[in-house]
């Protein structure tokens, strides 16, 4: 989108980074993730002068670009990390830098000098009682955002604790219904990095009925090489699915034959493993609703990826009294 349209704004109060990953290469010459942290930094440069820079700590490849390009940040007055307990995060704080932490269960706001609990992780919604470690993650970004914008801990804490609890407040990022004692979630998670970051969710979801199933339904865009798509194929792979239903993406073939996507994915799935008969096309996300309630049973989770036909998926779910979490 930068490289598209360019910045959104000539100036901010403060910018944030929230992570990088593999994706989108072969686009605009971009080829590795060096590239991609050089182009999303580019949102830190519109940042007026006294404004905030707001980078992860967590991110190893935010980390390399920090260290070219911002070597002397620790400390600095103009930067809040956010992270865990890395390296890059503790010097900052030592050197009387502001931050935002997790330990344990425990948000932390760390400024001029002191530190500060602020709420548990697992008191925000958004986090599936701290299982979504990457809403953790974002939701430290958000207190960092808010705290440059002048909020106080206090009013931070009240807004993360009130987000989340309505699939609307973030519709189509692990917006989870359920539906004849089955659950769906749907979550615009389109690469591997993403996929990823489902597996703790789909576990916590599947544990509560023993024996439980989980359906996949993924597309891509004719944008991603080959290669990507095994890589998709693979990470849909390690969240243990019984089936996965497999979507053209009509609109987003980008150079790509109708129906090339889909089959190379098929493939894909069938080279590690999943038995042909739960190696599914279905022609789009109602289609692959109904086949999945028809095939699951009560306590089964249906995780809808790349969502993107969100109001059609609204109304269906409506229509049979779907009750949202």
């Amino acid at each position: 989108g930068i490289l598209r349209r360019g910045l959104a704004y000539e100036r901010a109060d403060a910018a944030v980074v929230t992570n990088i990953g593999a994706d989108h290469f072969g686009d605009f010459g971009i080829t590795a993730l060096a590239d991609m942290a050089k182009i999303k930094a580019v949102v830190w440069d519109g940042v007026r002068p006294g404004g905030k820079r707001i980078a992860n700590a967590g991110c190893a490849v935010s980390r390399e670009h920090l260290a070219t390009h911002h070597p002397d940040l620790v400390g600095h007055a103009d930067w809040i990390l956010f992270g865990r307990d890395e390296p890059l995060l503790l010097a900052h704080i030592a050197a009387g830098g502001e931050a935002w932490s997790v330990a344990g269960d425990v948000i932390r706001h760390h400024a001029r000098g002191a530190t500060h609990a602020v709420l548990a992780a697992s008191a925000v919604p958004a986090t599936f009682s701290g299982a979504a470690r990457h809403n953790v993650d974002n939701a430290l970004a958000a207190a960092a955002l808010g705290a440059a914008l002048g909020a106080s801990d206090a009013h931070i804490a009240a807004a993360l604790v009130g987000f989340g609890r309505s699939p609307d407040d973030n519709a189509g990022r692990l917006e989870r219904h359920t539906l004849d004692e089955r659950t769906i979630l749907l979550d615009f998670g389109h690469n591997p990095h993403g996929v990823r970051s489902l597996l703790p969710i789909v576990e916590s979801l599947l544990s509560r009925t023993p024996g439980a199933r989980l359906m996949v339904v993924t597309g891509q865009a004719g944008d991603r090489g080959d290669a990507d798509l095994a890589d998709l194929a693979a990470a849909i792979m390690e969240l243990g699915p019984a089936r996965v239903a497999i979507r053209p993406m009509r609109g987003y073939e980008r150079g790509r034959a109708p129906g090339e996507v889909e089959s190379i994915l098929g493939a894909a799935l069938a080279r590690l493993g999943l038995p042909e008969g739960d190696n599914v096309l279905v022609a789009d996300e109602l289609d692959a609703l109904g086949s999945g309630l028809a095939w699951s049973r009560p306590g089964d989770l249906i995780l809808v990826l790349v969502h993107i036909q969100r109001a059609e998926v609204r109304a269906w779910l409506d229509a049979r009294r779907t009750t949202k979490m």
